[in-house]
This record gives structure tokens, C-alpha cells and sequence, in this order.
């Protein structure tokens, strides 16, 4: 009795993953075919294999142009507030405490001030204006995260 306990439970998940994987075949069927197919005509389990949707997509979504500019701010970004970050994690407690206040304001209250800003010195719309906007709300956290790594590290190690 036990083992067809332990069967079946294994039954059941697999069908619970088999069920929670349809709609992603769905999916790829749908992408698949050709735009000119009407669904219900032939086997609908099966698609065209039009592999030109992807290349249209690429091209009309210019995703490539969207995943380099991701690239960028990532990087810029990390660059920044890893040296800022790291040279303000010397602070003194009061830089340390105004900067660690900062994480406890919500993020919506500077959405208008911040954009504002962002329209004065003409950052709007641009990848530095991203990456200066990014690396701020990074900083906080940054800074709580190499103060603590400093201040663990031994006096000597300074000297």
C-alpha cells in the first residue's frame, strides 16, 4: 500500500508539471506558425516551424539596440557606484546615518523632484541621465554594504 502512495504522489506532480507546461507549448506553437494559418485548419498541435517571426520580431522590436543599452547602463552603472560606493563607505556616522536615512524614503516621493532635476540638465531620455538616475538608488545600499565590510576589517589592516 505504501508504494502505490509513493507512486501515485509521483503521478500527480508529474502531471501538475505536465499541465503547467502547456501554455508555454501553446506559446511556441503560436509563434511558430506562419501568419498566414488559420489555426483551426490541420493539425494544430503541431506548427508550421516559420522560424521568420523571430527574425520580424527582432527587427521590428530593434531588441537588439534595447539589450546593448541595458549593457551600457548595467555597466556604467556598476562602475559608479562600486567607486563611490566604496570610497563613501569610509564615511563618518553621520554621512554613514544621513545615507542609510535615505533607504528608509520611499521611492515615489522623489519621482517629481527627481524628474524635474532630470529636465533641467537635460538628462532626460539619455543613458548617462539612466545611469546617474540607477547608481543613485544604488548608493544607500552600496554604502551600508562597504561600511560593514570595513568596519569588519581589522584596525591593522588600515595602518
Amino acid at each position: 500500500m505504501k508504494g502505490l502512495e509513493k507512486v501515485l504522489k509521483y503521478a500527480a506532480i508529474c502531471l501538475i508539471c505536465l499541465m503547467c507546461l502547456i501554455p508555454f507549448y501553446v506559446l511556441l506553437v503560436l509563434a511558430l506558425n506562419s501568419p498566414q494559418r488559420v489555426f483551426y485548419e490541420g493539425n494544430i498541435f503541431i506548427p508550421d516551424f516559420y522560424w521568420q517571426n523571430f527574425l520580424d520580431a527582432w527587427r521590428k522590436s530593434k531588441i537588439g539596440t534595447a539589450m546593448l543599452n541595458s549593457a551600457i547602463i548595467t555597466a556604467g552603472t556598476l562602475i559608479l557606484t562600486i567607486i563611490t560606493g566604496g570610497l563613501a563607505g569610509y564615511a563618518n556616522k553621520f554621512v554613514f546615518g544621513l545615507l542609510l536615512s535615505c533607504m528608509m524614503i520611499p521611492g515615489i516621493i522623489n519621482t517629481v523632484p527627481l524628474y524635474t532635476l532630470m529636465r533641467k540638465i537635460h538628462a532626460v531620455n539619455t543613458l548617462w541621465g539612466m545611469i546617474l538616475v540607477c547608481s543613485t538608488l544604488a548608493m544607500p545600499s552600496a554604502v551600508f554594504i562597504y561600511a560593514t565590510f570595513i568596519k569588519a576589517l581589522p584596525r591593522e589592516l588600515d595602518e
